[in-house]
């Protein structure tokens, strides 16, 4: 349900936007998990499922668009690097089991902060657009 909806966002205003709107929104749902109400509990971890699933799209969307050639291979290239990452986080985990729970929220909120940083500072302010991404063929 989200994904479509930050399709329009990218759109409108972005790459930049979408990716901080994703770890925004996925910064404050990992602090709201902090809170001692149950229904704050919940509530966090829906926004940061949402800020997951919205920074995929972002993310993806913005390979597609500024590749010049083999998009499917720095796709590809990107969903190993992710899914590689996402396993060698648990042993980063491993090494704040003595924070507990808030020591491991710091390192969702730090993470999100260096995403930020990454795409303020190494993608592209324009919007690229997916006209400008295809191909030349020669012809």
């Amino acid at each position: 349900m989200v994904t479509p909806f930050s399709g329009w966002w990218i759109d409108t205003y972005g790459h930049r936007a979408g990716i901080a709107s994703a770890m925004a929104i996925g910064g404050v749902g990992a602090l709201m998990t902090l809170a001692p109400h149950f229904a704050a509990i919940v509530v966090g971890l829906a926004l940061c499922a949402t800020g997951v699933f919205i920074a995929q799209a972002t993310t993806s969307s913005y390979i597609g668009a500024v590749t010049r050639s083999d998009r499917a291979l720095a796709v590809g290239m990107y969903s190993t690097c992710y899914y590689v990452a996402g396993a060698r986080r648990r042993a980063a985990i491993d090494l704040l089991a003595h924070g507990g729970w808030p020591a491991c929220v710091l390192m969702v909120v730090l993470v999100q902060a260096a995403g930020v940083a990454i795409a303020f500072t190494q993608w592209s302010p324009e919007q690229a657009t997916a006209g400008d991404a295809l191909p030349e063929t020669g012809v």
